[in-house]
Formats: C-alpha cells, sequence, structure tokens
C-alpha cells in the first residue's frame, strides 16, 4: 500500500483525518524542519566621496535574529546571522569623529556562505554649528531633516565639531533641532519650509532671554521640579537644590508646567496659562496649595500601617505622591478646589486599600485612610466620601471666597 504525508494544516478535522486514514494517508506535523544555515555579512559603509567611515553602528532585526555591530577604521563590518530578510539600521556612535545621518533600509537578504552589502551615502553634504543662549557652539544637539514629497528623513547628531548631514537633493525641508541633554534649559526650534541648497553651511540658533526663577513652598521651601515651558517655543530645565532654575525663551507667548520630583513629588503639579516672555525677566511659582494629610490604619485593628504608598490623582494621569512613615503618617499638597481621587499601594500582597473617589480640595484636612485584606470585597462602596459643591468654585483653579488660588504669576523685568 502506498503511503503518503501531508504536513501543515490540512489534518485539524475529524472527518479529514479519518478520510485520510480510509485511504490510506497519514497525517503528520512534526517532520523535522530544515535546519536553518548561518551566514556571514560583510560590507563597508562610505559617505558620498567615497571615505569609509568608521564607529558607525550597523544594526539587522528580522523574524530569525537580531544583530549589532561597528564598522572598524576602514568603514568595514562582520557579523553572523541566520539566513533571512532583515532590515538594517545604520547610526553614529556617540564618540565617532564624523556623525552621519541615520539610515533605516529594509529587505537585505542575507544567504550562506557570505553575503557582501556595501552602503554609500548619497547626495551632497550640509554642515553647520548649532549656537546656545550664550552663543556657544554645542555639541549633543539632535538634528533632523523631513522631505514630505519623498518622505526621506535623517537625523544626525551634533559633536564638537559640529554637524554633517546629507541630501539626496536641493529643495524645501522640515525638521527639528533639540537638544539631546534634557532639561537643558536650552529651547528648541522647529522648521516647516527651510530652503537648502547644496553644499550649504548651515547653522542654527537655539537663543532666548534668560528666565530665572525660583519653585518653592510659601517662598521659603525650595522644590525639586522640573519647568516646561510651551509656546512660542519649546524649553526644559530642572531646579537646582535650592529651587533656582533658568530657562531660554525667545519673546512670545507661553504656558507653564512645574512638575515636582525625587523627595518632592508629595506636591501636585502646577499648570499656568502665562506670564508670557517680553525680555530677560525673573519668574517664581510658588505651589502652596490645600494640605491634607492623615494616618493610614488598618481597618480592622486600627494600627497605623508603615510604607503606604498614597496618591492624589485626576483623570488626566498627574498625580502627587507620599510613602507613610513609621507612624502611618502621610501628607500631600494638592492645588486647590479640585476633586481628587486617593489610591493606596499596600506594603505587602496581603492587603488593599479602601480608595477615596471624587474628594474636593477645599481646605486644609486631616484625613486618614484604611486598608483591609486582600481577601475582601475587590471594590470598596464605603471608600465613596462626598463633599459638598462650591458654586463659586466650579471653574478649575477659580479663586473662592477667603481661600488661595492657583496664583499666576507675572514676570518682573530684569533691570
Amino acid at each position: 500500500m502506498l503511503t503518503r504525508t501531508i504536513t501543515g494544516n490540512g489534518c485539524g478535522s475529524a472527518l479529514v483525518l479519518l478520510g485520510l486514514l480510509l485511504l490510506g494517508v497519514s497525517c503528520s506535523s512534526d517532520i523535522p524542519e530544515k535546519p536553518v544555515r548561518l551566514a556571514t555579512l560583510v560590507g563597508t559603509i562610505r559617505d558620498p566621496d567615497g571615505t569609509p567611515i568608521s564607529k558607525v553602528i550597523v544594526s539587522l532585526g528580522g523574524s530569525h535574529g537580531y544583530s549589532n555591530t561597528i564598522t572598524d577604521t576602514t568603514g568595514s563590518y562582520r557579523t553572523t546571522l541566520p539566513e533571512g530578510v532583515y532590515e538594517m539600521y545604520l547610526r553614529s556612535r556617540f564618540d565617532a569623529s564624523q556623525s552621519v545621518p541615520e539610515i533605516e533600509m529594509a529587505g537585505i537578504r542575507i544567504q550562506a556562505p557570505t553575503t557582501r552589502f556595501d552602503y554609500q551615502y548619497r547626495g551632497f553634504p550640509v554642515t553647520g554649528h548649532v549656537f546656545g543662549p550664550l552663543g556657544s557652539a554645542l555639541d549633543s544637539v539632535w538634528i533632523s531633516v523631513y522631505d514630505r514629497e519623498t518622505e526621506f528623513y535623517t537625523r544626525v547628531l551634533t559633536g564638537g565639531q559640529g554637524y554633517r548631514l546629507f541630501l539626496p537633493k536641493a529643495g524645501r525641508y522640515s525638521g527639528s533641532v533639540q537638544p539631546a541633554r534634557r532639561y537643558s534649559g536650552i529651547p528648541s526650534l522647529f522648521f516647516t519650509d527651510l530652503a537648502v541648497a547644496r553644499d550649504t553651511i548651515l547653522d542654527f540658533r537655539l537663543e532666548g532671554n534668560a528666565v530665572t526663577g525660583t519653585v518653592s513652598l510659601g517662598s521659603t521651601v525650595p522644590v525639586e521640579a522640573y519647568v516646561y515651558a510651551s509656546g512660542t517655543r519649546n524649553a526644559e530645565a530642572r531646579t537646582e537644590s535650592d529651587g533656582t532654575f533658568v530657562i531660554y525663551l525667545p519673546t512670545g507667548h507661553y504656558d507653564w508646567h512645574i512638575d515636582p520630583i525625587g523627595g518632592s513629588d508629595y506636591i501636585y503639579p502646577l499648570y499656568e496659562a502665562g506670564p508670557d516672555v517680553a525680555g530677560p525677566a525673573t519668574v517664581d511659582f510658588d505651589l502652596s496649595g490645600t494640605h491634607w494629610s492623615g494616618t493610614v490604619r488598618d481597618s480592622a485593628s486600627g494600627a497605623p500601617i508603615e510604607s503606604v504608598s498614597v496618591e492624589a490623582w485626576l483623570g488626566s494621569g498627574e498625580r502627587a505622591t507620599n510613602v507613610t512613615d513609621a507612624t502611618g503618617r502621610y501628607e500631600l499638597i494638592l492645588r486647590s478646589y479640585l476633586r481628587y481621587n486617593i489610591s493606596l499601594g499596600p506594603p505587602n500582597p496581603s492587603l488593599r486599600g479602601i480608595p477615596v473617589y471624587g474628594l474636593l480640595a477645599a481646605g486644609d484636612s486631616t484625613i486618614d485612610l484604611y486598608m483591609a485584606p486582600a481577601s475582601s470585597a475587590r471594590w470598596f462602596p464605603l471608600g465613596w466620601m462626598p463633599t459638598p459643591k462650591r458654586p463659586e468654585a466650579r471653574t478649575a483653579g477659580a479663586r473662592a471666597p477667603d481661600g488661595p488660588g492657583r496664583g499666576r504669576r507675572t514676570p518682573r523685568t530684569a533691570e
């Protein structure tokens, strides 16, 4: 009797299997697959002039494997991968003497025993420097260039000698110039219709007015925070240990976001529409607000619980967080006349926090919170704490009679 074998998904039905058996056909999906052979990929990376480029990271990825290698002083690279089709990604290493644009290529087929794939950057070079607010050249700045018509994209990181990138043709490009180091206080630059000619020397200037200030509680306690300004330009800074910061902004309109971090993250972030910037200025932010404190206790025994994470949050995802001390105490400082939810992070899996929803920050309060056994009901209806409505404070951040407001800041022009 002739016996044939069918592989794949053709035997998924019992009726099909019975019919195949009656015909003398067996069904198997366990036939060993042909082993995948390893292949060596070699090549050289060159600039448009044909000069080999060293310290280029050559990354390959696909369904068969992944690899990272770096070109040597002759611009050559070598790696071993299973046979298959891969995507290739080229970028400069951080210490490369010549920074090259990042390039992505798909459909690189690698076959055993050896496959060669060389790449030469095309187009004409554009070189230049990026200058900062104090007039000095900056390194570690990302320059991204995009052509909407051809969907060409390239990105390069400036070094001590400036930058060099390659564009396929003269024309108009969109892109951005952004500091690679976050919280430097230096503004980003975005352009949408930049004319670029062949062999261009193109310098960028990330300049602005020096805006200095202090983030504090009651103008006395320094607050560690990130300072974000968005509007005419975008820039971000981080306060020093004394709460001071400096950020550089061109003249224009700005919104501010102050986000406490580290030991100050028990303070809820502050959002301000303004102040705008018309010149060098001093802008201080006082994050004082409604003060909530209390003790986290065991719902059965009333004993205080240490190391509980207490979070007050809104739907936006922003939150203030504090961890209870040895006596179970916590404290939070919140923006006044907003409604908050409170959730508790247990110190061990045997406990579950009893949440509180929609609590109005209408004034300084002592609020005790509770933990229950994890085996208890998932939802705790008693965790809801209704609060009276304040008609005069319906708008978030509005000032209620005899209550603190959000305190929009007015810049003081530097002398």
